[in-house]
Parts: structure tokens; C-alpha cells; sequence
């Protein structure tokens, strides 16, 4: 019995798939700190393959089967469905609380906005100057943790693009973890201007991600629109065909009216000499006139 694809057959009209696999890329790192796991571990214990694990967050239109999602919920010990919750733009349920991760976090904004305020004077700057840089703005630092307001995933991207954390950092923070830095707090000016350099570097890599995700989606659509062109070239013909088979069982007779109706279209050409002629005791010639 053939071996079931690690890819759906359907392509998605939009890049929201593939932004949502990166979703489920990133839920899976923090599930992996957690628990202690690497991809070569999950692969061990039953998981999904590591070549299966890499694709996840990659360029190009691809989804986890299956059997691959309820892999990943066993070995993550997630809830039943959460990897498909999570497809779906949504949190994982871990089954030590059963209750989805965006619940879990709603109380630990304080934490959050802790971090952000240690790191904010480890690099010398303040809300506005992270503002100014690309960072979020002044009022998304002053709504984290307000009634009703939940922040975007890019909000998260945009703390650990510009505060020089990790990846999944902000996230984590959220949950009321500890937020990675990368690297060492710089002791030199210099260094400092790392913090903004390297932020507007990952945004610019966003941006390019995002672009090359447009093109192999424009260049999806085009490979569309030449298969619709094709198929209705193929109906075309056929309904061609069966017009002249329609056409050519009512040979002799729509034969001479065609051609006595392109000679009477046509000024100076005469009627071809194959033209039926009158006889008088032809029933179906004209009546004589004398």
C-alpha cells in the first residue's frame, strides 16, 4: 500500500497557508523548549520525519498530512486536533492544562511587558525610539495586556525582530516564560547600533519572504489560467467536430445550398455547373412557363 503524502493535493488561493505553516512552526519550537525535544527526538519517539519537520515554515504552498498532524499531537502531546487548530490560525491545547495556549496567555501580560521594559534599557532605547525604528508603535506597547485588545502575531515578530530576541520570544514571554536574547547586551556604542540595523534587516527579510510567497502564487495562478485556456481549446474542438459531422450527414443536399449561397454572395461568379437542373417532369423542378 503506497505510503501517504506529507502534502495535501489542493493549492491554496492565497498565502494564508503558508502563513499559517509557519504558525505551526513556531508553536512548534516553543513546544519543543517545553518538553525538552528536538526535531531529531520528536522523529525518535514517533513523530514526524525531520525532513518532514524542516518543511515547516519553508518557502512554497505545503501542508503536514494527516497522519503527520496527528503524529505531531501525540509526540507534543497536544490535544487531538490541535495541529489543525493551529493550521487554521489557532493555539495548540496542551493536555496538562486543556485549555488552548491563547487562553493560558491572557494573564501574563505583566511579564511580558516586564521583559520588554528590561531590554528596552539594556539597549538603550525607550518605546518611542522603538517606535521610530520599525518596532510597534507606542500606542500597541501601552494596549498589551488591555481588556479585549489581543495582540497580532506580528506584533510578537516585531518584538523579537527589534529587541534582538530569538524567535518565539515575545511569544514565550507572553506565556511567562523568559524571553532568548541573541547574543551578548553590547558594552560599546557601536554595538548598540546593532539593535535598530539588525531590526530593519528582518524586516526586510519579511518583506522579501513575503514577496517571493506573491510570486510562486502569481506564478500558480498563471499555470491555472493556462489549463483553463487549454481545456476550453479542447471543447472548442470538439463542438468543431461535431458541427462538421453534423454538417457532412446532410451532404449532398446542404452541399449545393451552400454552394449556390456562396455564389449568390459572391458578384460575377456564376452557379456551379454541378447546380441541379430544371426537367420538366422533375416533380421537384420549378413549373415551366410558357
Amino acid at each position: 500500500m503506497a505510503a501517504a503524502p506529507d502534502a495535501t493535493p489542493d493549492v491554496p488561493e492565497d498565502d494564508e497557508v503558508t502563513s499559517n505553516t509557519q504558525h505551526l512552526a513556531e508553536q512548534l519550537e516553543l513546544r519543543m523548549r517545553e518538553l525538552g525535544l528536538n526535531k531529531s527526538s520528536i522523529a525518535r519517539n514517533g513523530g514526524p520525519s525531520r525532513s518532514v519537520l524542516q518543511r515547516l515554515g519553508g518557502e512554497g504552498y505545503w501542508i503536514p498530512s494527516v497522519e503527520n498532524q496527528e503524529k505531531l499531537d501525540l509526540v507534543l502531546q497536544w490535544e487531538p486536533g490541535s495541529t489543525a487548530t493551529v493550521l487554521n490560525g489557532g493555539y495548540p491545547t496542551p493536555r496538562e492544562t486543556r485549555k488552548p495556549v491563547a487562553t493560558r496567555l491572557s494573564t501574563d501580560f505583566d511579564n511580558l511587558n516586564r521583559h520588554i521594559e528590561e531590554r528596552l534599557k539594556q539597549l538603550r532605547l525607550n518605546k518611542t525610539k522603538l517606535a521610530n525604528m520599525g518596532g510597534p508603535s507606542r500606542n500597541t506597547l501601552a494596549t498589551l495586556g488591555s481588556r479585549g485588545y489581543t495582540p497580532t502575531r506580528e506584533t510578537f515578530e516585531r518584538l523579537d525582530s527589534f529587541l534582538q530576541w530569538e524567535p518565539g520570544s515575545a511569544l514565550a514571554a507572553l506565556r511567562g516564560g523568559t524571553p532568548t536574547p541573541i547574543g551578548m547586551v553590547p558594552e560599546d556604542l557601536a554595538g548598540f547600533m546593532r539593535a535598530p540595523a539588525a531590526g530593519a534587516m528582518e524586516r526586510l527579510n519579511s518583506a522579501v519572504r513575503r514577496l517571493d510567497r506573491m510570486e510562486a502564487q502569481v506564478a500558480e495562478t498563471v499555470k491555472d489560467m493556462h489549463r483553463a485556456l487549454d481545456q476550453c481549446r479542447a471543447a472548442i474542438t470538439v463542438i468543431m467536430d461535431e458541427l462538421e459531422d453534423a454538417d457532412a450527414s446532410d451532404w449532398p443536399a446542404s452541399k449545393s445550398a451552400h454552394a449556390g449561397a456562396r455564389a449568390a454572395a459572391t458578384p460575377g461568379v456564376k452557379p456551379s455547373p454541378n447546380r441541379p437542373r430544371k426537367v420538366g417532369n422533375n416533380p421537384y423542378s420549378s413549373p415551366s412557363h410558357n
